[in-house]
């Protein structure tokens, strides 16, 4: 980072100057440490960043973010959420990026996504949304299919159900159908939340017909990983379900994400005409 870049006055400039060149040697210092072979790691896994663009690309990628987020942050006069989106776009139609696999370009722009909109500091990108996938419905369309698992709580409401808008996006993108749950998928979705209301404490808990809304509703799966040693006691097995334990991370996204920001989420697609 140049520090002639900072607006203020020279003193300020030159504290700045002094701060990066004490990171920049500790982090040498840090590198010569690890290459003696001591540690775990030969790399440093903190790496220094000047920025959110930075610290984005250093944390998820894909490489050239920075750059460009740089570029399109002021080409919208500092809209951050309409940069987020205009970014999310470029990758899933490979702009400057090349990943030919659509799932995992999917899940590129859904976690590059997630870390600007967070900006760095927490661990929901990473471990809160462990996975995303192009699925099957029973009658052979795809759909976007987003598992969550507990870290998802760190994003914080609107952050929690992002990732749902964007997946909806990506399903406008990329030409995919909307997700089509089973009745059984219905009711098993309002059995975990019950049950997951029981082992958790709750800041708002849903009715069964509102959670029925909500699945049969959202054109995304909103699916995850097991987060609790309780199983539920009917509608087992199923398919499209990872597994029979109850899915935390899930269960937060439908109660704490839709459930308390549905007019927030609402806004958020109307602006991307979802």
């Amino acid at each position: 980072m140049n520090t002639q870049t900072i607006i203020a006055d020279p003193e300020i400039q030159e504290y700045y100057k002094k701060i990066i060149d004490s990171v920049s040697n500790q982090f040498n210092v840090a590198k010569d440490a690890r290459k003696k072979g001591k540690d775990i790691s030969a790399e440093v896994e903190c790496l220094p960043t000047m920025d959110l663009a930075d610290r984005t690309e250093n944390i998820i990628g894909p490489k050239g973010v920075a750059k460009r987020y740089r570029e399109v942050y002021t080409e919208l006069k500092g809209d951050r959420i309409k940069t987020i989106f205009k970014l999310f776009k470029e990758i899933i139609e490979e702009k400057w990026c090349h990943i030919p696999d659509a799932q995992k370009r999917l899940e590129q722009a859904v976690k590059t996504s997630l870390v600007l909109l967070t900006e760095g500091v927490v661990v929901a990108p990473l471990d809160g949304v462990p996975s995303v996938r192009i699925s099957k419905n029973l009658d052979g369309t795809k759909y976007v299919d987003i598992y969550f698992a507990g870290p998802i709580r760190a994003a914080g409401g609107t952050a929690t159900v992002f990732p749902l808008i964007l997946g909806d996006y990506a399903k406008t993108l990329l030409g995919l159908d909307r997700y089509k749950p089973t009745e059984d998928e219905v009711e098993r979705y309002v059995e975990e939340v019950a049950t997951y209301d029981e082992i958790v404490s709750r800041q708002y808990k849903l009715s069964a017909e509102e959670v029925r809304k909500i699945v049969r509703g959202c054109p995304v799966c909103i699916n995850g990983e097991p987060t609790e040693d309780r199983m539920v006691t009917a509608f087992k097995d199923l398919e499209r379900i990872p597994s029979n334990k109850v899915r935390g991370g899930m269960c937060l996204v439908i109660s704490e994400g839709i459930g308390l920001k549905a007019m927030k989420t609402l806004s958020l697609a109307k602006s991307l005409g979802l």
